[in-house]
């Protein structure tokens, strides 16, 4: 039986083709199945082998957990066919075609042998994207796999200057975003600094750099939180640079018992600089304050600080080139 579009004389299916339990329709490598607009296809756990199948947009199709569908050439669901349910087993020996739009649910696998598989639209969660990496044989299952992992090479983080330049190295990328690069000042608790698109689906080695421009004054830690288009992330090791310079910050009395705190700087130039005081969770910040420090009164009164509850605080002094991290203790 010739299930494709053949003009006047064969159109596509149209109606309801089931496959009951125990049944089969078996085309071979010869004939193709076409399900149009508003044709039905039912696996009722029965076996499906043809040549080229095509579903088009407004189609309906289930296949049941213990199915099996071989299609011994290309398979193609056309743009926005929506409609379709694999909870069973597709074996594709030609190319996967998911159109813009089109979406196959389900909690099944389609494997494919020689490829190469196209995905713009979603396949068990794939979306937008090649599950298998370009490598073949690929098995794409529910819930949505890759065939490659997103793999670091390297990660390296050195001090140039006053600045702390980051690189690194990937030999695999899957569904990757971006990177978000953390800063720690302790190395527990990271915050997102920058930004960096990554290369989404590739088997290429890539290079990658980034500069800190504002690194704190001591110990930096740094670590990549690499995210997926679909939200999954993976952090990669920590590295630490060690930030020197002739300023320095000097909190005092630390701890406070009274309701008088201090602050001294040394540096070799006027100008700005900021201070703030938060929790130890970084959450609530109690004092945020912009000062002018001038060499000749280097000493500032933090009269603020009777306002603050007695706890333990993180005081972060911030001018245009470095960020003073220390821990602040408020115990009258």
């Amino acid at each position: 039986m010739h299930l494709t579009n053949q003009g006047s004389k064969l159109n596509g299916i149209t109606g309801t083709l089931t496959i009951f339990s125990g049944g089969f329709l078996n085309g071979g490598s010869n004939y193709d199945i076409d399900i149009r607009s508003t044709g039905t296809l039912i696996m009722e756990c029965g076996n499906v082998t043809a040549r080229d199948v095509t579903f088009s947009n407004g189609s309906t199709v289930s296949v049941c957990s213990t199915a099996v569908f071989n299609i011994n050439g290309n398979f193609e669901n056309k743009n926005n066919s929506d409609n379709i349910t694999m909870n069973g087993t597709m074996n594709i020996s030609g190319s996967y075609t998911n159109g813009t739009g089109a979406s196959i649910g389900g909690t099944g696998s389609i494997n494919v042998t020689a490829g190469p598989v196209t995905n713009p639209g979603n396949t068990f969660g794939c979306q937008g994207m090649d599950p298998c990496g370009g490598s073949f044989p690929c098995s794409i299952v529910y819930p949505c796999n890759f065939a490659l992992s997103n793999e670091m090479k390297s990660f390296e983080v050195k001090k140039e200057g006053a600045m702390a330049t980051l690189k690194w190295i990937t030999t695999n990328e899957n569904n990757n975003e971006y990177f978000n690069i953390e800063r720690s000042a302790n190395g527990m608790d990271f915050e997102a600094i920058q930004r960096v698109e990554g290369s989404g689906t590739t088997t290429e080695q890539k290079m990658y750099t980034a500069v800190d421009e504002s690194p704190m004054e001591g110990i930096n830690y740094y670590r990549l939180n690499q995210v997926n288009f679909d939200g999954g992330n993976q952090y990669s090791e920590i590295r630490t640079v060690t930030i020197s310079s002739t300023v320095s910050v000097t909190l005092y009395p630390n701890p406070i018992t009274d309701e008088k705190a201090r602050l001294k700087i040394t540096g070799e130039e006027n100008g700005k600089f900021y201070i703030e005081i938060r929790d130890y969770s970084g959450r609530n910040t109690y004092l945020k304050k912009e000062l002018i420090y001038d060499r000749q009164n280097s000493t500032i009164n933090l009269d603020e600080i009777q306002a603050i509850p007695n706890g333990v605080y993180i005081a972060a002094v911030k001018t245009d080139k470095y960020v003073y991290n220390e821990m602040l203790i408020i115990a009258r």
